[in-house]
């Protein structure tokens, strides 16, 4: 036998100088204002450098805890038979659990739990046309008699609607109807905006405040205010009412001003009395959609003509007349928003304060998230609030939340057709991460770009991905400061959900064993860049995938996070002098929304 040949060693690979830039637990949210290249960091008070954790852009992602994933699916209630949605919100009937009341081409209807079988609520009809039906939930336990004497009742939990067009109209749960404002019955006046606090009702018609009298929202009898009038002048007609968040006082909004009321004085003979009883708080910054307006953590937030606001209600006496928007790191949805705002709608869920708006639509097509503790435990050092990015995918028109905080609910004017309708209620943040019956969630996630100092060359990328659940399909691309986006990476993925149906289980018998599937992870590395078959850049003579700066894109459908990205890049060689530019007078240069040139 002949002796066994060694095999020949083959020469090593050239060692290529590749330095890696990680980026990971996006705590610090959406900051769509500044360029990608600059959000990377921030000068600290003791003049170094901090990571802010901050991304470019994000859609249909929550990033709770660090991680950017799919957000929170919208789970299918019920649809609607109408041409227009006018409003929605949870009432509790007196001894009664809570009900779902809609309003839909001027008819409202009631529903309880699991709020898909509606019913209208007969005696009540208004205007079909107009495009708010407002709802405020009301105490009554005092009864007025025709003497002008008072009766106490037993409590009893009253629903006030109104449309600001037609006669306000209340419900009890069992029978309601439209009241009559005429004297000498003296009813509720017409209005659109109302507020109930300290156990009055407070309405707002035009530039009047009206309130109501004390533990009765159905009668307005005292009509003696300050200085022998029978309503409160605001600046401009009212857009919005809201209690502040110590329950001491009333906001009364217009389109440019912030007026404040000292609600929580009961006694009305003492109003006349009390210095700064109605006060122009703030005389520059008003709100454009009375829906907009939520309190959450000691904290007014309301959306201006400028953006949205946040103020400390507390500390609002302290505060000077200037008040600047919250809502810079939203620019890109932002600089897109329709001249029509006025409906406009938000809510408070648990840490998460959301607004629905026209950007790109007529209608709410982006829902803005701002987490108040995006590490999920505010105890433990939180770095305060953080704008997540976009919902979309839906259309909301109204939200609401169950009286006792335990689930969010939206109805929505959708653009597309379900059920034979457009009207559509749904449960917001359903665990399963899906949308609309089991459909895949559409993501997309811009990380900030990494920033040096010299051109470098892009190598790969890395990429540590975790919460895989079922199907999941993912493109990644790269960016740099000029040029688009360039696809690096196509991947199907797969984890089993759950046993039922699983290749695991596919059919459960007397002895099979049920048990819960956990998402799966994923290391994913792309394949060497090469700038062969790209197009060459407008912007300068670099070739593709050479730059000052260097982002990813991931776009995916499923329910899928991202734990990590590492991005790697070889310093390119260039020489260490000056040049002249070049003239390019007499050029058509044409750059596409997409960053791809378009030749002439």
């Amino acid at each position: 036998m002949p002796p066994i040949q060694p095999q020949q060693q083959q020469a090593p690979l050239p060692t290529v100088q590749r330095t890696p830039t990680e980026m990971e637990f996006w705590i610090g949210g959406c900051n769509s204002l500044m360029h990608p290249s600059m959000i990377t960091s921030r000068l600290s008070a003791f003049g170094t450098m901090i990571p802010t954790k901050q991304y470019a852009w994000a859609e249909n992602v929550m990033t709770r805890g660090g991680i950017p994933q799919t957000r929170p699916g919208m789970g299918y209630v019920a649809s609607f038979l109408g041409n227009l949605l006018q409003g929605m919100c949870f009432f509790q009937p007196t001894n009664s659990l809570p009900t779902m009341v809609i309003a839909v081409d001027g008819y409202l209807y009631y529903a309880f739990a699991p709020y898909n079988a509606f019913t209208r609520i007969k005696g009540i009809k208004f205007s079909a046309t107009a495009p708010i039906v407002n709802f405020c939930s009301c105490i009554q336990s005092v009864v007025n008699n025709p003497d002008g004497s008072l009766t106490l009742i037993s409590p009893v939990n009253i629903l006030i609607a109104q449309d600001g067009v037609s006669r306000a109209a209340y419900w009890n749960g069992s029978g309601g109807g439209h009241i009559d404002p005429t004297s000498p019955n003296n009813g509720t006046p017409i209005g659109l905006w109302m507020e109930w606090t300290a156990s009055r009702l407070w309405v707002a018609q035009g530039n009047s405040v009206f309130a109501g009298d004390i533990c009765n929202p159905l009668s307005f009898t005292e009509t003696v205010y300050l200085d022998e009038t029978s309503n409160f002048q605001l600046p401009g007609p009212c857009t919005g009412l809201k209690q502040t968040t110590d329950m001491a006082g009333l906001f009364a909004f217009t389109a440019q001003t912030v007026t404040a009321f000292q609600s929580s004085i009961r006694v009305r003979s003492e109003w006349q009395t009390t210095p700064g009883f109605q006060t122009l708080l703030v005389p520059n910054v008003g709100c454009v959609a009375g829906r907009s307006i939520v309190n959450q953590y000691g904290i007014i937030y309301w959306m201006s003509q400028r953006g949205a606001i946040g103020m400390d209600s507390a500390l609002a006496s302290k505060h000077t007349s200037v008040l600047t928007t919250i809502d810079g790191q939203m620019t890109r949805s932002k600089r897109k928003l329709s001249a029509d705002l006025s409906r406009i709608c938000a809510t408070a869920y648990e840490n998460l304060y959301l607004v629905s708006v026209p950007s790109g639509a007529s209608g709410n097509a982006h829902t803005w998230i701002l987490d108040q503790s995006p590490i999920g435990d505010a105890a433990s050092g939180g770095t305060g609030a953080a704008w997540t990015g976009i919902w979309s995918g839906f259309q909301p028109v109204s939200w609401a939340v169950l009286p006792d905080g335990s689930a969010c609910y939206c109805a929505t004017q959708d653009q597309n057709s379900f059920d034979g309708t457009q009207i559509h209620i749904w449960r917001a943040f359903d665990p399963q991460r899906q949308d609309n019956l089991g459909g895949s969630i559409a993501c997309q996630f811009e990380t900030a770009q990494a920033a040096f100092p010299v051109k470098m060359r892009f190598a790969f990328a890395e990429i540590d991905l975790c919460e895989i659940r079922g199907n999941v399909s993912l493109q990644v691309y790269w960016g740099g400061s000029k040029g688009p986006w360039i696809q690096i990476l196509d991947a199907q993925l797969q984890a089993e959900d759950g046993c039922f149906g699983s290749a695991a289980m596919p059919r459960i018998t007397k002895t099979s064993t049920i048990t819960a599937f956990q998402p799966q992870c994923r290391t994913l590395k792309t394949v060497d860049f090469s700038p062969q078959g790209q197009a060459p850049y407008l912007e300068g003579p670099d070739i593709p995938g050479v730059d000052k700066c260097h982002g990813l894109l991931f776009q995916w459908t499923g329910r899928m996070g991202i734990r990590k990205v590492t991005i790697w890049a070889t310093q390119e060689t260039q020489a260490q002098v000056g040049a002249t530019a070049p003239s390019e007078a007499g050029r058509h240069n044409i750059l596409a929304q997409d960053g791809s040139a378009i030749p002439l």
